[in-house]
């Protein structure tokens, strides 16, 4: 959208067009106006227009969408956004390309201790992959809601869970949880508690708590550690943040 320039006046819309060599967007028909451009895409199914993973009405609120299942980790869960500032002639139109960044950081939580988990099964009753669910609650305040205007969270809950299931990384790791967080550009972190529950009986059959987890934009941290069977072995946790260096990958 476009606004009056420290204003909450919306005068405008954007129009998008995007090819392999020059992603772009032009706007039309504009008074004479200092203004503010702010941009927000996001992933919606072919075929449809309506709002999917987010509320994206008030671009000064993005939030997740209230009518739809909060799914964590999801790439379709990815966005971009920017924010420009402009001056406009009446009657002109403008074509600027565009940086579009994403305003979020990622984290994953992975288990190593897959081969152990499966020799004790050999001689306990635990339940085969398929049927563990994890289900996660933050610990902490947990951002849920963007300012794209300003390019940063502006709320935040203690109340967001979400539930997943086991997914093979290598053939002796497997990924028990992933999400991400609306962040700003500075470092932070939230604490994550983790429940991995034999879906057969609705017994819990291991736990983690209050997994700290630090992040930075653009980012993806990995925790990784004997989450299988923690409780049933001596275990340890490591956390790879992957920022510094060769490790520092964008996702």
């Amino acid at each position: 959208g476009v606004w009056v320039r420290d204003s909450s006046a919306g005068i405008g819309t954007l129009t998008f067009a995007d090819t392999a060599s020059h992603p772009f967007i032009w706007l039309e028909n504009l008074p004479t106006q200092a203004c503010d451009v702010v941009i927000w895409t996001d992933y919606v199914p072919a075929g449809q227009t309506e709002d999917y993973h987010y509320a994206t009405s008030d671009l000064k609120a993005v939030t997740f969408h209230p009518d739809r299942e909060y799914v964590a980790g999801a790439d379709s869960r990815d966005a971009y956004a920017a924010r420009f500032s402009t001056n406009f002639s009446a009657g002109d139109t403008l074509v600027r390309t565009v940086e579009m960044k994403r305003p979020f950081a990622k984290y994953c939580i992975v288990a190593t201790d897959l081969q152990r988990y499966e020799q004790m099964r050999d001689v306990n009753d635990f339940p085969p992959l398929e049927s563990i669910e994890v289900r996660a609650a933050y610990a902490s305040y947990f951002p849920n809601s963007y300012n794209a205007h300003e390019n940063r969270p502006n709320n935040a809950t203690l109340e967001q869970t979400y539930r997943s299931a086991l997914t093979f990384v290598t053939d002796s790791t497997v990924q028990l949880a992933a999400d991400h967080v609306w962040v700003d550009n500075l470092d932070s972190s939230v604490r994550l508690n983790l429940d991995l529950v034999d879906m057969r009986t609705g017994d819990t059959l291991s736990t983690a708590r209050d997994l700290d987890i630090h992040y930075r934009r653009g980012c993806l941290t990995t925790l990784s550690g004997d989450f299988l069977t923690a409780g049933k072995s001596s275990g340890s946790i490591t956390v790879d943040e992957r920022w510094d260096g060769e490790y520092n990958i964008e996702f």
